[in-house]
């Protein structure tokens, strides 16, 4: 599963609950990893405040079903590149 940069950015202005879903935890806790690497570096940048990462991941759940994204208001799909 790809996570864009665009997708993550998405993420820092803290107004909005994500449901991230992919195929196995595995893969998710990746994610959640490249997402607090992102967000660490807008602070590292002074564009977020101090405690950005740890509110961003508070909103964030994981789930490995589609049915989760029931009632969502808004869904973007990522799919990995793959290589040639």
């Amino acid at each position: 599963m790809h996570h864009g940069s665009r997708d993550r950015r998405g993420l820092r202005d803290g107004r909005h609950d994500v449901v991230l879903i992919g195929r196995n935890p595995e893969s998710l806790e990746v994610a959640l990893a490249k997402i607090a690497t992102s967000v660490d570096e807008f602070v590292a940048r002074g564009l977020l405040r101090e405690g950005s990462t740890t509110d961003a991941l508070a909103r964030i759940t994981i789930e490995t079903s589609l049915e989760s994204a029931e009632g969502a208001g808004l869904v973007i799909e990522a799919l990995p590149r793959t290589s040639r």
